[in-house]
């Protein structure tokens, strides 16, 4: 082999190893967050609404819920909690009164459609630089429902459930995350919740 074609080869082994380091290394930052996706995200057909949020007091729980601590430790400090107290403002629900959602769909990790008492479930989701939560599940039909924001950046939203399996995903700043507090999760990777009467 000359040493033309022996240059040549190098030559081009070297861009190929310089497109392919480069293209590594900004799919890692895109992972890391810290560069934004090439891809941009399709305009909305017409503005949200916007809503005047109120911030909600601190919500703790009186008894404590299978599966979430209860302790608070540095690691945990910022993570979400899972409470049964219902916010100040709204009374708590009546467990006699059973639970239908006509537009929603049973889901397949549960069987059978979720009938039964409501229980009241707070999901909290600590973030000072977050500017918009929202709760995405199995028990709203994957509609979002928006966090309110307290002076702290304490997120919170309520929701009524019914016994069952439900498969849920916070929605950060659009996009989608898994609730780091809750370790279940489904076949397709998102937080897995357990409602039992």
């Amino acid at each position: 082999m000359s040493r033309k074609a022996l240059s040549f080869l190098i030559l081009i082994d070297l861009v190929f190893l310089g497109v392919v380091g480069f293209r590594l290394w900004t799919r890692f930052e895109t992972l890391r967050g810290g560069a934004p996706s090439s891809a941009p995200l399709p305009a909305p057909s017409e503005p949200p609404a916007t809503e005047t949020v109120t911030p909600l007091p601190v919500v703790s729980s009186t008894a404590p819920v299978e599966g979430v601590s209860t302790s608070t430790s540095p690691a945990t400090a910022a993570a979400p909690v899972l409470s049964t107290a219902a916010p100040a403002g709204l009374s708590p629900v009546d467990p006699a009164v059973p639970f239908e959602n006509p537009k929603s769909t049973p889901s397949s990790l549960s069987g059978p459609p979720k009938t039964g008492a409501l229980s009241r479930r707070t999901f909290v989701y600590n973030n000072v630089n977050a500017k918009s939560v929202q709760l995405v599940g199995d028990f709203n039909n994957w509609t979002p429902e928006a966090f309110r924001k307290s002076t702290v950046g304490r997120w919170s939203v309520s929701v009524a459930m019914a016994p069952g399996d439900y498969s849920y995903n916070f929605i950060v700043d659009g996009k989608a995350v898994r609730d780091p507090n809750q370790r279940r999760t489904d076949a397709k990777g998102r937080s897995l919740l357990t409602i039992v009467r």
